[in-house]
């Protein structure tokens, strides 16, 4: 039996802080947009390969961000407020929303999404704003660029995404939208752009994805992280050579290797109320639009 070994992620800064260096210098007017996309595909190249002579054999893709991968996903996704739509060059677009962009000529005076805590580290991430009526579009240049960059170093990597239930629970409401539901809600909206994306890799030969869920692992009752695991199978689907690593802690390294559980395989907990054990809300009740029993 062959064990293979995996990495679920590379730091991005480099080794001696580049991409720090790079951005600072972008923002000040000191490098252009080649020379800042440049520095992080070198990175890229640098960590891929650097993973590779110590004898990794899955290397992780798309896990680098120039800002914060919680805002990369809101892109990929398509969750960009509107506001933001006026800034016609995407890097741009990007930036304003991690960081705000005031230019007066232009007469734009956009404030940054707000920032805060990813779970109990000290990392923060950008909140992305949802709208009750979000409408998901995929924008996946990211992922299939970094993929394209590492097959051509003759890698075969593994694309990382945060998964769904975590990405929608990170969110945040718009200002004055939202009032009575969950993001929750949102769930059966954005599950088709997954599966579009999960189908595109498909078709492109990628023979595993790594899913990050940390929210599972933040949700205290079993069923309730049963109930949304299950959901998720049962409206994606893998192939039979298509393999999928569920990742549901953010702190240690523990992976669930395989495929998702069977999409028949409903838990009994969809349809209940289940109280929770801490502050942790009762997300089925939620997710059913009903009030908690055990509240």
């Amino acid at each position: 039996m062959s064990v293979l070994s995996s990495c679920l992620g590379h730091p991005r800064i480099g080794a001696n802080r580049e991409l720090k260096r790079a951005l600072e210098d972008f923002w000040a007017g000191k490098r252009s947009k080649t020379e800042l996309l440049a520095v992080a595909s070198e990175l890229r190249q640098r960590h891929w390969l650097a993973m590779r002579d110590a004898g990794i054999a899955l290397v992780p893709s798309n896990d680098f961000s120039l800002y914060d991968h919680v805002l990369d996903t809101a892109v990929l996704f398509g969750a960009v407020p509107e506001r933001y739509a006026r800034v016609e060059d995407p890097l741009a677009r990007y930036f304003a929303m991690a960081r705000g962009l005031q230019d007066k000529a232009a007469g734009v005076d956009l404030e940054a999404l707000e920032m805060t805590k990813w779970f109990d580290t000290n990392y923060h991430y950008i909140v992305p704003e949802l709208e009750p009526e979000q409408r998901f579009r995929l924008d996946a240049r990211k992922v299939f660029g970094e993929l394209a960059e590492a097959r051509a170093l003759g890698l075969e990597p593994r694309p990382v995404l945060l998964g769904p239930v975590s990405f929608l629970l990170l969110a945040k409401w718009g200002p004055f939208k939202g009032a009575g539901r969950h993001r929750l809600d949102l769930l059966e909206a954005l599950l088709p752009a997954y599966t579009e994306l999960l189908a595109r890799l498909e078709q492109e030969g990628v023979r595993a994805v790594q899913l990050d869920e940390p929210w599972l692992r933040s949700i205290s009752i079993n069923a309730q992280r049963a109930h949304f695991v299950a959901r998720f199978a049962r409206s994606v689907s893998f192939s039979a050579g298509q393999s999928s690593w569920l990742r549901r802690t953010s702190r240690a390294s523990r992976t669930t290797r395989g495929s998702l559980p069977n999409p028949a395989a409903r838990a009994s907990t969809s349809t209940s109320c289940v109280p929770p054990s801490s502050s942790t809300e009762c997300l089925v009740c939620s997710e059913n639009g009903r009030a908690c029993r055990s509240a």
